[in-house]
């Protein structure tokens, strides 16, 4: 049985962050977790390191978007 944990994987994923681990994939996980969890702030911030690591990936943008205009920043999004 798949167990979406999101907060679990949330609180992982600041730890590893707060270790100095910067990678892609953790960054994309953190995100989406937050994304879930309504922690639109913290996602904002992980999809946008996503964007400075490659600003060419348009899911990166989407998501970002995505989150922003659940925080009410249409303009920005």
């Amino acid at each position: 049985m798949f167990v979406k944990d999101y907060q679990g994987a949330f609180d992982d994923v600041r730890k590893l962050a707060a270790m100095g681990v910067e990678d892609a994939f953790l960054f994309w996980n953190g995100g989406v977790a937050a994304m879930n969890i309504k922690r639109f702030k913290e996602a904002e911030e992980y999809f946008t390191r996503l964007i400075e690591h490659d600003t060419a990936e348009i899911k990166y943008h989407l998501r970002r978007s995505i989150v922003r205009d659940s925080m009410g920043k249409y303009a920005e999004g």
